[in-house]
């Protein structure tokens, strides 16, 4: 099922882990024979391609790529629903795009199914690397071989707190996650009412994001092999800590994410921190206004602070399916919005902060929305994106894994297992499921 609202779709739409994550559509089957990453020269006279993607910008940054290149035609069909599932669905009948926007947590199912073209061989793509964000170039290297997209937009994360509340009980910022623990303790000691913030089944793929951010590796690519390891010491880590909180019942576990009893925790304080990406700031300005002045953000806590570590929570990437016949154009296209300001000021405008090192210094960065009291919060975003580690990567089987690790989620919540033991149980389950799949993929815990 796809678990996109539809009074958030539109903040929502760019930044897609937590919808493609649990989509119904799998990238399963075989599509078609990836052609050579050598065979990407350019084409003669005008090209036509075909692009699917969503978004409320969408339109205007094709507009802008065509109207600043006049030998390159750009169509857009708007593919918001369902986004993995129509692509699958085109790969397999051979009516897929030439290009396609998908978030980065998709991008290695679409590889597994030898639907991507690797277009590390196109003109200008060596040349984009160097500008930009190194974390970026990594989710489209999968496994270290090849490039089969270029970023598009990203969702760092920091930390989002009520300052009326931290002010009204004394509390200090946490810069640490030790510190984090400590004032929910203090939070719930002086009000029964307010959690530290929320954790239920619908916050699996965050839990990601904290794992990213710990320097765990759940998803490692060997040669010709797979590792799923989703309770090693890193990741165990992260699980012990959350599991503290629920059972010293910090966090709130009824209130799921997305949906109205979210939005009025952060409109009441009941909720007195977020954890969240970039993108989270338009959610929060459409659906709690009327804590408009009361929310600021900070620097995501940390496990060492001696060595700063980012996390990214969403994002995608313009892939090139490997039917097209157009692969040079195509890539050039992706390259553009992955670099041009043009397209990435209207991305961030939506929340995103971009992938090019560049466009970190355009005017939009340094906005002051008044909803945060006038703080400058992209520069926490920014700097957050700057510390995200490179080595972070994702299954060719997302859907099982976030589906798997939310059942978990639950079992911990009705108390019939812990989070390190669930977890456990979802990582043979998407193992099991990639061997299926005729991928050689191992358990970690083996």
């Amino acid at each position: 099922m796809n678990r996109r609202r539809s009074f958030i779709a539109p903040l929502l739409i760019a930044f897609t882990m937590v919808a493609s994550a649990v989509s119904c559509g799998s990238t399963d089957d075989k599509a078609g024979a990836e052609p050579a990453a050598s065979a990407c020269s350019r084409s003669q006279g005008k090209v036509e391609l075909t692009y699917w993607a969503f978004g409320l910008n969408a339109q205007k940054i094709v507009d802008g790529f065509n109207a600043s290149h006049p030998d390159i035609h750009v169509t857009l069909k708007d593919v918001s629903a369902n986004t993995v599932q129509q692509m699958t669905n085109a790969l397999k009948a051979g009516t897929a795009p030439d290009l396609g926007m998908v978030a980065y947590s998709d991008l290695p199912g679409f590889r597994l199914s030898d639907g991507l073209k690797d277009i590390s061989a196109c003109p200008g793509i060596a040349e984009t690397q160097a500008q930009l964000v190194p974390w970026t170039w990594s989710q489209v290297n999968v496994g270290g071989t090849g490039i089969y997209g270029m970023p598009q937009d990203t969702g760092p994360m920091a930390l989002y707190y009520r300052k009326d509340v931290f002010d009204k009980y004394g509390l200090t910022v946490p810069t640490t996650w030790a510190e984090y623990e400590a004032v929910g303790k203090r939070l719930r000691a002086a009000s029964p009412t307010t959690y530290l913030t929320n954790f239920t089944s619908g916050h699996a793929a965050l839990l990601l994001s904290f794992m990213w951010q710990n320097g765990a590796r759940p998803f490692q690519y060997g040669k010709d092999q797979v590792t799923i390891d989703l309770a090693g010491d890193k990741a165990r880590q992260v699980t012990d800590y959350w599991q503290k909180l629920i059972d010293e019942k910090l966090v709130t576990t009824t209130v799921q994410p997305f949906t109205p009893a979210e939005f009025k925790g952060m409109n009441d304080g009941t909720l007195a921190t977020m954890l969240g990406a970039s993108w989270l700031t338009g959610v929060m300005l459409a659906n709690a206004p009327g804590a408009a002045g009361k929310w600021a953000v900070a620097p995501l806590p940390q496990w060492d602070p001696a060595k700063p570590a980012g996390a990214n929570y969403g994002g995608s990437g313009n892939v090139v399916f490997a039917s097209s016949k157009h692969p040079a154009e195509a890539a050039e296209f992706a390259a553009w919005v992955a670099t041009n300001e043009q397209p990435q000021k209207l991305l961030t405008s939506l929340g995103s902060v971009p992938p090019s090192l560049a466009a970190l210094n355009l005017p939009g960065m340094d906005a002051k929305p008044p909803y945060f009291g006038g703080q400058p919060v992209w520069h926490v975003f920014r700097d957050s994106s700057k510390v995200v580690d490179t080595s972070f990567q994702w299954s060719p089987n997302m859907t099982v894994v976030v589906n798997s690790m939310s059942d978990a989620i639950t079992n911990t919540l009705k108390g019939s297992n812990t989070l390190e033991a669930g977890l456990t149980s979802a990582q043979q389950k998407a193992v099991a499921d990639l061997k299926t799949r005729g991928v050689d993929a191992k358990d970690g815990g083996q």
